[in-house]
Protein backbone atom coordinates (compact mmCIF):
# COMPACT_ATOMS: atom_id res chain seq x y z
CA UNK A 1 0.00 0.00 0.00
CA UNK A 2 2.57 2.58 0.67
CA UNK A 3 4.59 1.90 -2.60
CA UNK A 4 1.18 2.22 -4.01
CA UNK A 5 0.27 5.53 -2.72
CA UNK A 6 4.27 6.68 -3.31
CA UNK A 7 4.70 9.50 -5.32
CA UNK A 8 5.96 8.12 -8.49
CA UNK A 9 7.80 11.84 -8.55
CA UNK A 10 10.27 10.20 -5.84
CA UNK A 11 11.38 7.37 -8.33
CA UNK A 12 13.67 6.51 -11.35
CA UNK A 13 14.78 9.77 -12.71
CA UNK A 14 15.11 11.71 -9.23
CA UNK A 15 17.22 8.23 -7.18
CA UNK A 16 19.59 7.57 -10.29
CA UNK A 17 22.40 10.58 -8.89
CA UNK A 18 21.65 9.90 -5.12
CA UNK A 19 22.28 6.06 -5.76
CA UNK A 20 25.27 6.75 -7.89
CA UNK A 21 26.96 9.26 -5.69
CA UNK A 22 26.74 6.97 -2.41
CA UNK A 23 27.92 4.09 -4.39
CA UNK A 24 30.82 6.20 -4.47
CA UNK A 25 30.66 7.46 -0.90
CA UNK A 26 30.20 4.09 0.53
CA UNK A 27 33.82 3.07 -1.26
CA UNK A 28 35.69 5.84 -0.94
CA UNK A 29 37.82 3.62 2.00
CA UNK A 30 39.55 6.89 4.51
CA UNK A 31 37.54 9.58 2.79
CA UNK A 32 34.35 7.39 4.42
CA UNK A 33 36.00 7.23 7.99
CA UNK A 34 36.82 10.58 7.73
CA UNK A 35 33.10 11.33 7.01
CA UNK A 36 31.63 8.78 9.81
CA UNK A 37 34.29 10.63 11.96
CA UNK A 38 33.01 13.81 10.86
CA UNK A 39 29.41 12.82 11.73
CA UNK A 40 30.09 11.16 15.02
CA UNK A 41 32.08 14.51 16.50
CA UNK A 42 29.24 17.01 15.04
CA UNK A 43 26.62 17.23 18.00
CA UNK A 44 24.54 20.14 16.56
CA UNK A 45 24.45 19.00 13.00
CA UNK A 46 23.01 15.73 14.29
CA UNK A 47 20.76 17.21 16.60
CA UNK A 48 19.57 19.20 14.08
CA UNK A 49 18.87 16.79 11.32
CA UNK A 50 16.69 14.75 13.87
CA UNK A 51 14.40 17.95 14.80
CA UNK A 52 14.10 18.00 10.95
CA UNK A 53 12.99 14.75 10.68
CA UNK A 54 11.09 14.33 13.96
CA UNK A 55 9.28 17.46 13.57
CA UNK A 56 8.08 16.87 9.86
CA UNK A 57 6.79 13.01 11.12
CA UNK A 58 4.92 13.93 14.13
CA UNK A 59 2.14 16.09 12.15
CA UNK A 60 1.08 12.67 10.29
CA UNK A 61 -0.31 11.92 14.21
CA UNK A 62 -2.44 14.42 13.49
CA UNK A 63 -2.55 15.23 9.22
CA UNK A 64 -5.75 15.07 7.32
CA UNK A 65 -4.32 12.69 4.43
CA UNK A 66 -1.98 10.64 6.07
CA UNK A 67 -1.49 8.71 2.76
CA UNK A 68 -0.08 11.96 0.38
CA UNK A 69 2.06 12.94 3.97
CA UNK A 70 3.34 9.59 4.35
CA UNK A 71 4.67 9.86 1.10
CA UNK A 72 5.63 13.42 1.44
CA UNK A 73 7.79 12.30 4.74
CA UNK A 74 9.55 9.59 3.30
CA UNK A 75 10.49 12.00 0.29
CA UNK A 76 12.07 13.92 3.19
CA UNK A 77 14.13 10.62 3.90
CA UNK A 78 15.54 10.15 0.40
CA UNK A 79 15.01 13.64 -1.12
CA UNK A 80 16.62 15.58 1.21
CA UNK A 81 18.23 14.03 4.09
CA UNK A 82 20.30 11.68 2.27
CA UNK A 83 21.19 14.83 -0.28
CA UNK A 84 22.44 16.29 2.86
CA UNK A 85 24.26 13.78 3.95
CA UNK A 86 26.07 13.11 0.63
CA UNK A 87 27.03 16.72 0.64
CA UNK A 88 28.49 17.30 3.99
CA UNK A 89 30.47 14.06 2.51
CA UNK A 90 32.13 16.32 -0.10
CA UNK A 91 32.77 19.11 2.28
CA UNK A 92 34.29 16.95 4.61
CA UNK A 93 36.66 16.15 1.65
CA UNK A 94 36.72 19.19 0.00
CA UNK A 95 39.82 20.06 -1.96
CA UNK A 96 40.46 22.34 -5.17
CA UNK A 97 40.63 18.84 -7.55
CA UNK A 98 36.97 18.04 -6.13
CA UNK A 99 36.12 21.23 -6.70
CA UNK A 100 37.20 20.73 -10.22
CA UNK A 101 35.11 17.53 -10.58
CA UNK A 102 32.15 18.71 -9.08
CA UNK A 103 31.82 22.02 -11.67
CA UNK A 104 33.11 19.70 -14.80
CA UNK A 105 30.10 17.36 -13.68
CA UNK A 106 27.78 19.55 -13.60
CA UNK A 107 28.29 21.17 -16.98
CA UNK A 108 28.79 18.16 -18.61
CA UNK A 109 25.12 16.79 -17.36
CA UNK A 110 23.59 20.39 -18.17
CA UNK A 111 25.08 20.03 -21.70
CA UNK A 112 23.65 16.32 -21.87
CA UNK A 113 20.74 17.56 -20.83
CA UNK A 114 19.96 20.45 -23.02
CA UNK A 115 20.71 18.02 -26.46
CA UNK A 116 18.38 15.71 -25.11
CA UNK A 117 15.64 18.04 -24.73
CA UNK A 118 16.57 20.24 -28.01
CA UNK A 119 16.69 16.87 -29.92
CA UNK A 120 13.37 15.69 -28.71
CA UNK A 121 11.91 19.43 -29.16
CA UNK A 122 10.92 22.33 -27.43
CA UNK A 123 9.12 21.31 -24.12
CA UNK A 124 8.51 18.15 -25.33
CA UNK A 125 8.66 14.66 -22.78
CA UNK A 126 10.65 11.90 -23.60
CA UNK A 127 9.13 9.55 -21.28
CA UNK A 128 5.71 8.20 -21.25
CA UNK A 129 2.92 10.37 -21.05
CA UNK A 130 1.25 9.05 -18.21
CA UNK A 131 4.07 7.28 -15.77
CA UNK A 132 4.84 10.28 -14.44
CA UNK A 133 7.99 9.98 -14.48
CA UNK A 134 8.89 12.96 -17.05
CA UNK A 135 12.19 16.04 -16.44
CA UNK A 136 10.49 17.86 -19.97
CA UNK A 137 6.85 18.56 -21.00
CA UNK A 138 5.77 22.21 -20.63
CA UNK A 139 2.16 21.51 -19.86
CA UNK A 140 3.62 18.87 -17.44
CA UNK A 141 4.84 19.44 -13.99
CA UNK A 142 8.38 17.74 -15.52
CA UNK A 143 9.59 20.21 -16.89
CA UNK A 144 10.65 21.98 -13.51
CA UNK A 145 12.86 19.77 -12.35
CA UNK A 146 15.24 20.23 -15.63
CA UNK A 147 14.53 23.91 -15.64
CA UNK A 148 15.53 24.02 -12.20
CA UNK A 149 18.60 21.98 -12.51
CA UNK A 150 19.59 24.23 -15.68
CA UNK A 151 19.39 27.58 -14.17
CA UNK A 152 22.27 25.82 -10.88
CA UNK A 153 24.21 24.96 -14.31
CA UNK A 154 23.57 28.35 -15.87
CA UNK A 155 24.99 29.62 -12.28
CA UNK A 156 27.83 27.83 -12.30
CA UNK A 157 29.15 28.22 -15.58
CA UNK A 158 29.03 31.96 -14.93
CA UNK A 159 31.25 31.65 -11.65
CA UNK A 160 33.37 29.13 -13.36
CA UNK A 161 33.94 31.97 -15.83
CA UNK A 162 34.33 34.43 -13.58
CA UNK A 163 36.55 33.05 -10.87
CA UNK A 164 37.21 29.61 -11.25
CA UNK A 165 38.52 29.32 -14.81
CA UNK A 166 38.20 25.22 -15.41
CA UNK A 167 37.97 24.00 -18.42
CA UNK A 168 39.69 27.05 -20.20
CA UNK A 169 41.05 24.97 -23.03
CA UNK A 170 39.61 25.26 -26.55
CA UNK A 171 37.20 27.65 -24.61
CA UNK A 172 35.18 25.29 -23.67
CA UNK A 173 34.38 26.93 -20.69
CA UNK A 174 32.52 29.29 -22.54
CA UNK A 175 30.79 26.67 -24.91
CA UNK A 176 29.31 25.35 -21.72
CA UNK A 177 27.50 28.90 -20.66
CA UNK A 178 26.12 29.40 -24.32
CA UNK A 179 24.81 25.95 -23.67
CA UNK A 180 23.10 26.20 -20.25
CA UNK A 181 21.98 29.12 -21.47
CA UNK A 182 19.99 27.46 -24.04
CA UNK A 183 19.41 24.59 -21.57
CA UNK A 184 17.25 27.22 -19.23
CA UNK A 185 15.40 29.12 -22.00
CA UNK A 186 14.72 25.20 -23.56
CA UNK A 187 12.70 24.64 -20.06
CA UNK A 188 10.51 26.80 -20.37
CA UNK A 189 10.70 27.52 -16.71
CA UNK A 190 10.20 31.03 -15.76
CA UNK A 191 10.83 30.72 -12.02
CA UNK A 192 13.94 29.74 -12.84
CA UNK A 193 14.84 31.86 -15.53
CA UNK A 194 14.06 34.79 -13.54
CA UNK A 195 15.77 33.70 -10.14
CA UNK A 196 18.89 32.24 -12.13
CA UNK A 197 19.19 35.91 -13.93
CA UNK A 198 18.68 37.95 -10.71
CA UNK A 199 20.83 36.12 -9.53
CA UNK A 200 24.01 36.68 -11.96
CA UNK A 201 22.73 40.01 -11.62
CA UNK A 202 24.18 39.50 -8.34
CA UNK A 203 27.30 37.92 -8.98
CA UNK A 204 28.57 40.33 -11.97
CA UNK A 205 27.65 43.21 -9.34
CA UNK A 206 29.62 41.13 -6.67
CA UNK A 207 32.65 40.80 -9.48
CA UNK A 208 32.83 44.28 -10.27
CA UNK A 209 33.11 45.41 -6.89
CA UNK A 210 35.63 43.21 -6.38
CA UNK A 211 37.15 43.99 -9.98
CA UNK A 212 37.12 40.36 -11.30
CA UNK A 213 35.14 41.64 -14.42
CA UNK A 214 35.21 44.04 -16.78
CA UNK A 215 32.72 46.04 -18.67
CA UNK A 216 34.30 44.75 -21.92
CA UNK A 217 33.38 40.34 -20.66
CA UNK A 218 29.95 41.63 -19.46
CA UNK A 219 29.05 43.02 -23.15
CA UNK A 220 30.29 40.08 -24.10
CA UNK A 221 27.96 37.62 -21.92
CA UNK A 222 25.10 39.66 -23.14
CA UNK A 223 26.18 39.49 -26.98
CA UNK A 224 26.19 35.97 -27.02
CA UNK A 225 23.04 35.13 -24.86
CA UNK A 226 21.56 37.76 -27.78
CA UNK A 227 23.41 35.61 -30.65
CA UNK A 228 21.99 32.44 -28.98
CA UNK A 229 18.59 33.51 -28.00
CA UNK A 230 18.22 34.35 -32.22
CA UNK A 231 19.55 30.90 -33.02
CA UNK A 232 16.93 29.29 -30.48
CA UNK A 233 14.39 31.88 -32.67
CA UNK A 234 15.04 30.46 -36.08
CA UNK A 235 15.81 26.97 -35.51
CA UNK A 236 12.50 26.34 -33.09
CA UNK A 237 9.36 28.02 -32.24
CA UNK A 238 10.86 27.56 -28.58
CA UNK A 239 11.38 31.28 -28.08
CA UNK A 240 8.05 32.38 -29.00
CA UNK A 241 6.21 29.95 -27.04
CA UNK A 242 8.27 31.48 -23.62
CA UNK A 243 7.68 34.73 -24.72
CA UNK A 244 3.70 34.12 -24.83
CA UNK A 245 4.20 32.65 -20.90
CA UNK A 246 5.87 35.82 -20.54
CA UNK A 247 3.62 37.85 -21.59
CA UNK A 248 1.27 35.92 -19.25
CA UNK A 249 2.54 36.88 -15.83
CA UNK A 250 1.88 40.38 -16.94
CA UNK A 251 -2.05 39.84 -17.56
CA UNK A 252 -2.37 39.10 -13.48
CA UNK A 253 -3.27 43.33 -13.74
CA UNK A 254 -5.72 42.29 -16.67
CA UNK A 255 -7.46 39.02 -15.21
CA UNK A 256 -9.49 39.05 -18.00
CA UNK A 257 -7.33 38.66 -20.31
CA UNK A 258 -5.37 35.95 -18.35
CA UNK A 259 -5.65 32.28 -20.14
CA UNK A 260 -2.15 30.54 -18.20
CA UNK A 261 -3.35 27.65 -15.78
CA UNK A 262 -0.75 27.85 -13.57
CA UNK A 263 -0.50 31.51 -13.06
CA UNK A 264 -4.72 31.57 -11.80
CA UNK A 265 -4.51 28.73 -10.17
CA UNK A 266 -1.46 30.18 -7.91
CA UNK A 267 -3.36 33.30 -7.77
CA UNK A 268 -6.65 31.91 -6.61
CA UNK A 269 -4.33 29.27 -3.44
CA UNK A 270 -2.62 33.04 -2.85
CA UNK A 271 -6.04 34.47 -2.40
CA UNK A 272 -7.35 31.48 -0.41
CA UNK A 273 -4.22 31.02 1.55
CA UNK A 274 -4.91 33.00 5.18
CA UNK A 275 -8.42 31.34 5.07
CA UNK A 276 -6.85 27.97 5.06
CA UNK A 277 -4.12 28.83 7.28
CA UNK A 278 -6.41 30.51 9.91
CA UNK A 279 -8.52 27.10 10.59
CA UNK A 280 -5.05 25.81 12.25
CA UNK A 281 -3.13 28.51 13.47
CA UNK A 282 -1.00 26.85 15.66
CA UNK A 283 0.18 23.66 14.44
CA UNK A 284 -1.66 23.93 10.79
CA UNK A 285 -3.25 20.55 9.19
CA UNK A 286 -0.52 18.23 9.04
CA UNK A 287 2.39 17.38 6.73
CA UNK A 288 0.42 16.23 2.92
CA UNK A 289 -3.15 17.87 4.27
CA UNK A 290 -3.14 21.03 1.21
CA UNK A 291 -3.90 18.15 -0.62
CA UNK A 292 -7.44 16.95 1.32
CA UNK A 293 -10.83 16.88 -0.76
CA UNK A 294 -12.96 19.07 2.52
CA UNK A 295 -11.05 22.06 1.29
CA UNK A 296 -10.48 21.63 -2.92
CA UNK A 297 -12.53 24.62 -2.97
CA UNK A 298 -9.97 26.91 -1.92
CA UNK A 299 -6.81 24.39 -3.21
CA UNK A 300 -8.61 23.65 -6.75
CA UNK A 301 -6.98 20.27 -5.95
CA UNK A 302 -3.51 20.90 -6.31
CA UNK A 303 -1.03 18.94 -3.95
CA UNK A 304 1.02 21.90 -2.74
CA UNK A 305 0.54 25.63 -3.05
CA UNK A 306 3.84 26.03 -5.06
CA UNK A 307 5.33 28.27 -2.48
CA UNK A 308 7.06 26.83 0.49
CA UNK A 309 6.03 29.38 3.09
CA UNK A 310 2.62 28.92 2.43
CA UNK A 311 3.05 25.10 2.31
CA UNK A 312 4.78 25.43 6.14
CA UNK A 313 2.01 27.84 7.11
CA UNK A 314 -0.98 25.39 5.74
CA UNK A 315 0.26 22.39 6.78
CA UNK A 316 2.25 23.44 9.76
CA UNK A 317 0.82 26.47 11.29
CA UNK A 318 2.46 29.23 12.85
CA UNK A 319 5.23 26.81 14.58
CA UNK A 320 6.00 25.83 11.49
CA UNK A 321 6.44 29.04 9.73
CA UNK A 322 9.09 30.10 12.93
CA UNK A 323 11.07 26.81 12.17
CA UNK A 324 11.32 26.99 8.67
CA UNK A 325 11.72 30.92 8.84
CA UNK A 326 15.07 29.59 11.85
CA UNK A 327 15.94 27.45 9.76
CA UNK A 328 16.61 29.36 6.86
CA UNK A 329 18.69 32.11 8.73
CA UNK A 330 20.91 29.29 10.27
CA UNK A 331 21.62 28.21 7.30
CA UNK A 332 22.20 31.92 5.65
CA UNK A 333 24.53 32.54 8.29
CA UNK A 334 26.20 28.90 8.02
CA UNK A 335 27.34 29.38 3.97
CA UNK A 336 28.17 32.92 4.34
CA UNK A 337 30.91 31.74 6.85
CA UNK A 338 32.33 29.95 3.82
CA UNK A 339 31.85 32.29 0.44
CA UNK A 340 29.25 34.76 -0.70
CA UNK A 341 29.08 32.95 -3.83
CA UNK A 342 27.78 29.90 -1.96
CA UNK A 343 25.21 32.53 -0.67
CA UNK A 344 24.27 33.02 -3.85
CA UNK A 345 23.19 29.36 -5.23
CA UNK A 346 21.39 28.95 -1.63
CA UNK A 347 19.49 32.47 -2.45
CA UNK A 348 18.71 31.33 -6.21
CA UNK A 349 16.55 27.92 -4.55
CA UNK A 350 15.22 29.76 -2.05
CA UNK A 351 13.50 31.90 -4.86
CA UNK A 352 12.85 29.18 -6.57
CA UNK A 353 10.82 27.51 -3.47
CA UNK A 354 8.85 30.90 -3.99
CA UNK A 355 7.43 29.82 -6.90
CA UNK A 356 7.44 25.73 -7.43
CA UNK A 357 7.79 22.63 -6.02
CA UNK A 358 6.56 21.12 -2.28
CA UNK A 359 9.01 20.22 0.26
CA UNK A 360 10.35 17.07 -0.22
CA UNK A 361 11.02 18.24 -3.57
CA UNK A 362 13.78 21.40 -2.23
CA UNK A 363 16.91 19.38 -2.65
CA UNK A 364 18.79 21.94 -3.22
CA UNK A 365 17.54 24.33 -0.44
CA UNK A 366 17.67 22.12 2.53
CA UNK A 367 21.05 20.27 1.39
CA UNK A 368 23.08 23.57 2.33
CA UNK A 369 22.15 22.05 5.75
CA UNK A 370 25.07 20.39 5.43
CA UNK A 371 27.28 23.47 5.87
CA UNK A 372 25.25 23.53 9.59
CA UNK A 373 27.89 23.33 12.28
CA UNK A 374 31.01 22.28 10.70
CA UNK A 375 34.35 21.65 12.32
CA UNK A 376 36.53 25.07 12.58
CA UNK A 377 39.34 22.84 10.07
CA UNK A 378 37.09 22.15 7.65
CA UNK A 379 35.62 25.80 7.41
CA UNK A 380 39.23 26.94 7.44
CA UNK A 381 39.74 24.96 4.78
CA UNK A 382 36.86 25.55 2.70
CA UNK A 383 37.01 29.56 3.26
CA UNK A 384 40.92 29.30 1.52
CA UNK A 385 39.93 27.44 -1.17
CA UNK A 386 37.41 29.42 -1.95
CA UNK A 387 39.89 32.72 -1.23
CA UNK A 388 42.00 31.34 -3.70
CA UNK A 389 40.02 31.11 -6.11
CA UNK A 390 37.88 33.94 -5.98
Amino acid sequence: MFFCTFDQSFTSVRLVFPVLLWILILSSGQKLKKFVSDIKSSAAFLLLLSVFIIYHGLTLLYTHNFVYGQSKFYGILVNIILNIFALRFLLVNFSLSLLKKLVTIILFSGLLLTIVSASSGPFISFYDEYSQMKIFGIGLYSHVGFGRYMGFVFLVSIINLIYFDFLKKFQIDKIFFLISFAGLILSGLRGAIVSSLLITACIIIYALIKKKISFVKILSFLSAGIILLAAIVYFNNSFSILFERFTQVFNIFHVQQLTDGAIQTRMHIYRTAYEIFSQNIIFGRGLGSFYDESIFIYTKGLKYPHNIFIEYAIELGITGLVFICTLLIYIYRSVLKVNLLLVFLFLYFLLLALFSYSIPFQTGLFSFIAFISLKEENLKMLKNIFINKV
